[in-house]
């Protein structure tokens, strides 16, 4: 309650937030741009057991437990280094509890871009086997 309730406030104060990153350092951060990547990721089929069950949880239910979601994000962002958008916009499209401010601020908190943000050296890293990407 306490995520939803900072979220909001951060939406409130900066209506960007869904767009913009909050810490603009990372306005020049060279994402990169691989659909085949992406599309592995979205359908769970990345080769990283963890990674792979939480996005086909996802697919099907519409849900996701929280640190599951802290996981498959870090994974985009961190070990994939693709945009947090394309996480936001998918999580977005899936979720059954979605939200604009909590997803918004949840993605930029993994990224490392956001307000009270993890550092972006920080990752939730699954085990390495077997892995196709």
């Amino acid at each position: 309650m306490g995520w939803r309730e900072f979220s909001h406030s951060l939406l409130y104060h900066f209506p960007e937030l869904p767009r913009k990153n909050l810490q603009s350092k990372f306005d020049n951060f060279l994402w990169l741009e691989n659909e085949e990547y992406l599309h592995c990721w979205q359908k769970g089929q990345t080769g990283h057991p963890l990674v792979d069950a939480g996005m086909r949880e996802l697919w099907q239910t519409g849900y996701m437990h929280n640190r599951v979601r802290m996981v498959v994000g870090s994974f985009l962002v961190k070990n994939l280094l693709l945009h947090w958008h394309h996480g936001e916009k998918w999580f977005w499209n899936c979720l059954l509890d979605a939200d604009l401010a909590n997803n918004s601020a949840s993605w930029q908190w993994i990224a490392g871009c956001g307000e009270d943000a993890a550092p972006f050296f920080r990752v939730f890293n699954p085990k390495h086997s077997g892995s196709k990407i």
